[in-house]
């Protein structure tokens, strides 16, 4: 009986190599910007609360947010936050800067 697919054979087209890698490379954009979006609104706005966490030496700890989702030509989509420290602590905050680190198509 004769199925239309040769044997060893899919019956699925391949997409050639670098249109895969474009369409992926430009999903991952899209889908990056908007998850970034999501994850930074989630963020509080202030620290008037309380304390977010604790160190392990007992510092307060709040986060906070630092600058919205744009996008950086070094880093494609980038976010931040602070983490502010309670106010007997030698630091005041530390900044981070949340990126998409990369993105993989598994099969």
């Amino acid at each position: 009986m004769k199925t239309g697919v040769e044997k060893g054979k899919s019956n699925i087209s391949q997409l050639p190599f670098g249109m895969l890698i474009k369409e992926g490379s430009s999903q991952k954009e899209r889908v990056a910007a908007e998850v970034m979006e999501a994850l930074f609104a989630r963020l509080p706005n202030d620290v008037q609360r309380d304390h977010d966490f604790e160190l392990s030496d007992g510092t307060k700890c709040w986060i906070k947010k630092f600058h919205p989702p744009r996008k950086s030509e070094e880093d494609g989509w980038i976010y931040g936050f602070d983490v502010k420290f309670s106010p007997e602590s030698p630091l005041t905050h530390l900044e981070f800067s949340v990126r998409c680190s990369g993105w993989e198509r598994s099969c």
